[in-house]
Protein backbone atom coordinates (compact mmCIF):
# COMPACT_ATOMS: atom_id res chain seq x y z
CA UNK A 1 0.00 0.00 0.00
CA UNK A 2 1.67 3.45 -0.87
CA UNK A 3 0.08 5.60 1.78
CA UNK A 4 -0.78 3.77 4.95
CA UNK A 5 0.72 -0.24 5.86
CA UNK A 6 -1.69 -2.60 7.16
CA UNK A 7 -1.69 -1.57 10.46
CA UNK A 8 -2.32 2.06 9.84
CA UNK A 9 -4.72 1.07 7.64
CA UNK A 10 -6.64 -0.94 10.28
CA UNK A 11 -6.29 1.24 12.72
CA UNK A 12 -8.61 3.93 10.53
CA UNK A 13 -10.79 1.43 9.84
CA UNK A 14 -11.46 0.72 13.28
CA UNK A 15 -11.05 4.46 14.54
CA UNK A 16 -14.24 5.21 12.81
CA UNK A 17 -17.47 4.66 13.54
CA UNK A 18 -19.15 4.38 9.85
CA UNK A 19 -15.99 1.51 9.20
CA UNK A 20 -15.64 0.10 12.39
CA UNK A 21 -17.51 -3.19 11.82
CA UNK A 22 -16.33 -3.79 8.34
CA UNK A 23 -14.40 -7.03 8.50
CA UNK A 24 -9.90 -6.75 8.20
CA UNK A 25 -8.35 -9.79 6.90
CA UNK A 26 -4.43 -9.17 7.59
CA UNK A 27 -2.61 -10.58 4.38
CA UNK A 28 1.50 -10.42 5.31
CA UNK A 29 4.36 -12.57 4.12
CA UNK A 30 6.08 -12.61 7.90
CA UNK A 31 3.69 -14.93 10.45
CA UNK A 32 4.90 -12.32 13.69
CA UNK A 33 2.66 -9.71 11.42
CA UNK A 34 -0.75 -11.59 12.54
CA UNK A 35 -0.54 -11.07 15.92
CA UNK A 36 -0.28 -7.68 16.05
CA UNK A 37 -3.02 -7.84 14.12
CA UNK A 38 -5.26 -9.82 16.08
CA UNK A 39 -4.16 -7.50 18.87
CA UNK A 40 -5.45 -4.39 16.87
CA UNK A 41 -8.55 -6.54 16.39
CA UNK A 42 -8.28 -7.88 12.62
CA UNK A 43 -10.55 -10.54 11.63
CA UNK A 44 -7.90 -12.59 10.34
CA UNK A 45 -5.03 -13.28 8.57
CA UNK A 46 -3.41 -15.19 5.49
CA UNK A 47 -0.09 -15.64 5.07
CA UNK A 48 1.26 -15.01 1.58
CA UNK A 49 1.53 -17.60 -0.07
CA UNK A 50 -1.60 -18.73 0.14
CA UNK A 51 -4.40 -20.62 -2.12
CA UNK A 52 -8.28 -19.31 -3.11
CA UNK A 53 -9.41 -21.83 -0.65
CA UNK A 54 -7.79 -20.09 2.44
CA UNK A 55 -9.10 -17.08 1.51
CA UNK A 56 -12.69 -17.89 0.92
CA UNK A 57 -12.56 -19.78 4.29
CA UNK A 58 -11.11 -16.32 6.23
CA UNK A 59 -13.91 -14.45 4.53
CA UNK A 60 -16.43 -16.87 5.54
CA UNK A 61 -15.21 -17.12 9.04
CA UNK A 62 -14.34 -12.75 9.34
CA UNK A 63 -18.44 -12.75 8.01
CA UNK A 64 -19.55 -15.14 10.89
CA UNK A 65 -20.37 -17.92 8.64
CA UNK A 66 -19.37 -21.40 9.48
CA UNK A 67 -16.02 -23.02 7.83
CA UNK A 68 -16.97 -25.03 6.04
CA UNK A 69 -14.52 -28.44 6.04
CA UNK A 70 -12.12 -28.29 2.28
CA UNK A 71 -13.23 -31.16 1.07
CA UNK A 72 -10.91 -31.54 -2.35
CA UNK A 73 -12.18 -30.89 -6.01
CA UNK A 74 -12.16 -33.97 -8.36
CA UNK A 75 -11.43 -32.75 -11.64
CA UNK A 76 -12.79 -33.65 -14.83
CA UNK A 77 -9.97 -35.83 -16.85
CA UNK A 78 -10.02 -35.12 -20.70
CA UNK A 79 -10.33 -37.62 -23.29
CA UNK A 80 -10.65 -36.34 -26.77
CA UNK A 81 -7.68 -37.46 -28.75
CA UNK A 82 -6.36 -40.72 -26.58
CA UNK A 83 -6.56 -43.94 -27.92
CA UNK A 84 -9.54 -45.88 -27.46
CA UNK A 85 -9.19 -49.02 -25.58
CA UNK A 86 -9.14 -52.02 -28.11
CA UNK A 87 -10.64 -54.78 -26.13
CA UNK A 88 -13.01 -54.43 -23.41
CA UNK A 89 -12.18 -55.95 -19.48
CA UNK A 90 -14.42 -58.46 -19.17
CA UNK A 91 -16.64 -58.28 -16.25
CA UNK A 92 -16.45 -59.92 -12.87
CA UNK A 93 -19.02 -63.00 -12.94
CA UNK A 94 -21.94 -62.52 -10.60
CA UNK A 95 -22.24 -64.79 -7.10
Amino acid sequence: MPNLDGYETLSAIRGDISTSKIPFIFMTGDKRHSQKGARMGADGYLTKPFISSELMRAIRSSLGGDPKPQVPRLETQRTEGLPKPKKAIPSAPAF
